[in-house]
């Protein structure tokens, strides 16, 4: 069956960076399977076309991208998270899949189901505390 996703991510798109491929890839995955994909990331300072973007990262399926201003620090990722679940809950998502702790912690909050992937080098950076995982983990339950 379908689901509606709503993919969150810090990655800035579009992007020469491996995150940034990887985001894309996965987004192109969902569709494929056949579920309605929005990504949400962080814009680019020179925006480009949806279709030179999906060209750019040898996407073919269809997904609707929006992206969103970003700053750095606690109060940036925190806003960032906040936004990306309100969205998530005004589109009526039957899952945020997040790439950025802030979104899932938020998303959980708001009785969102959601899956957060966390690679191992985010766990041990500022501003991705281990508490934040656990907070998040236990509202779903």
């Amino acid at each position: 069956m379908a689901k509606k996703i709503i993919y969150a991510s810090e990655s800035m798109i579009p992007s020469a960076q491996a995150n940034s491929v990887q985001v894309m890839q996965m987004c192109n995955a969902f569709a494929q399977a056949g579920h309605e994909v929005t990504l949400f990331a962080r814009a680019a300072p020179q925006p480009e076309p949806l279709a030179v973007v999906k060209s750019h990262y040898g996407v073919t399926e269809q997904f609707a991208i929006r992206t969103l201003p970003f700053r750095t620090g606690l109060i940036g990722r925190f806003r960032y998270g906040i936004q990306a679940a309100r969205f998530a809950k005004r589109q009526r998502a039957d899952l945020l899949y997040a790439r950025c702790a802030y979104s899932a912690l938020i998303s959980c909050l708001l009785r969102i189901p959601t899956i957060l992937e966390l690679p191992v080098y985010r766990a041990k950076e500022p501003g991705y505390p281990s508490p934040f995982c656990h907070a998040c983990s236990e509202a779903n339950h």
